[in-house]
C-alpha cells in the first residue's frame, strides 16, 4: 500500500472477507444493554438481530473445503465483531469513542488452535467522525428496495469512498449507519495499522475527503 497523508481516513473491509474457513457457534453472550423501550419499538424481524456481545464461542471447520484452516484474521465477525489481542492493544492507544472491548472465550479444534487470543468489539450509535457522502462514492452495490443501508463492493479502490472533510466527532475508529458492515479508521490510526503490518489483513483502503 502506498504511503498516504496521515490526515486521510481509511475504510476497513475485513468483516466482508471471503477467506473465512470456519463457522461460529455462540454458547454464551454478555447481557444486552439496549433500553427495553427501544427494543420494544423495533419490529420482531429487526429485534432478533440485536444480541449481546459473544462471551463464549467455538469455531467449527468449514466442511466445504474439507478440514482446512487458515490463520484467523485480525478483524472478523464471529457472532459479533471480533478482533485479535494485538489489534485491540493498538486500538486502545487511540480514541475509540463509545466502543468497548470485552474478553471472548474462543475455542477451536486442535488443528486450528492458533491465534485464538481475541476480544469482542462493540460500537454504539454516534455521529460518524467523518460522515460518508453516499452520492459521491463509487464501488457501492445497488441499493435493494426497502434497504436503508448501502453495501460496499469488494473491489474498492483508493478514493472510491468519499467522506466529509468536516469532522463531526473525535473518535479514531467509527462506522457510518449508511454503509453496511464496514468501519473507518482515522488518518493517525490508519498510519499506525499500516506501520504494524495490519493493512493487508484489514483490507485497509484510503478514502477521499471533500
Amino acid at each position: 500500500m502506498q504511503d498516504t497523508d496521515d490526515t486521510v481516513p481509511h475504510v476497513i473491509m475485513a468483516p466482508r472477507s471471503i477467506y473465512f474457513s470456519f463457522g461460529v457457534d455462540v454458547h454464551e453472550r454478555y447481557p444486552l444493554e439496549i433500553p427495553k423501550e427501544r427494543l420494544d419499538a423495533m419490529s420482531p424481524i429487526k429485534r432478533k438481530f440485536y444480541k449481546g456481545d459473544p462471551k463464549r464461542l467455538t469455531l467449527t471447520a468449514d466442511q466445504r473445503e474439507g478440514r482446512k484452516w487458515r490463520p484467523l484474521p485480525a478483524f472478523f465477525m464471529a457472532g459479533h465483531l471480533t478482533v485479535s489481542k494485538p489489534l485491540a492493544d493498538l486500538l486502545l492507544r487511540f480514541d475509540i469513542g463509545p466502543a468497548r472491548l470485552r474478553p471472548v472465550d474462543l475455542t477451536a479444534p486442535k488443528d486450528a488452535d492458533r491465534g485464538l487470543d481475541h476480544v469482542s468489539l462493540s460500537f454504539y450509535p454516534v455521529t460518524p467522525t467523518h460522515p460518508v457522502l453516499v452520492d459521491r462514492c463509487r464501488s457501492l452495490a445497488p441499493q435493494q428496495p426497502g434497504d436503508r443501508q448501502h453495501f460496499i463492493e469488494l473491489t474498492v479502490e483508493p478514493g472510491d469512498i468519499v467522506l466529509s472533510a468536516t469532522p463531526q466527532n473525535t473518535a479514531d475508529i467509527w462506522y457510518d449507519p449508511v454503509l453496511y458492515s464496514v468501519y473507518f479508521a482515522s488518518g493517525p490510526l490508519s498510519r499506525a495499522l499500516i506501520d504494524a503490518g495490519m493493512a493487508k489483513d484489514l483490507w485497509l483502503v484510503p478514502c477521499a475527503l471533500t
